[in-house]
């Protein structure tokens, strides 16, 4: 279920923000929602926020964490650029 998007101007993508509640993964615990971000559409690249902070995936692999959404979001956009997903980063420009 898509929510919103997410935004900022150190970024160059806009990221879709879903609520975690509708899918079965780690970062939803006690029954509480938590929030994913997501630039491809597809989730191949993948922020999500957890009780310990948001954190990197990259086709439901963890890669790194971090204390803030802006800094994660960050490296993600650099993950994409430099760990194979270059061509998608550059669709994602475009949307």
């Amino acid at each position: 279920m898509r929510i919103d998007n997410f935004t900022h101007p150190t970024i160059a993508l806009s990221w879709e923000k879903f609520n975690t509640a509708y899918k079965v993964n780690t970062a939803y615990k006690g029954k509480s929602a938590r929030f994913e971000y997501c630039a491809d559409g597809d989730g191949f690249i993948v922020v999500r926020e957890t009780k310990d902070g948001y954190k990197l995936f990259e086709q439901g692999q963890y890669i790194k964490s971090f204390s803030d959404l802006l800094s994660a979001l960050t490296f993600a956009e650099h993950f994409m650029q430099t760990c194979g997903y270059a061509d998608m980063y550059e669709q994602c420009l475009t949307y």
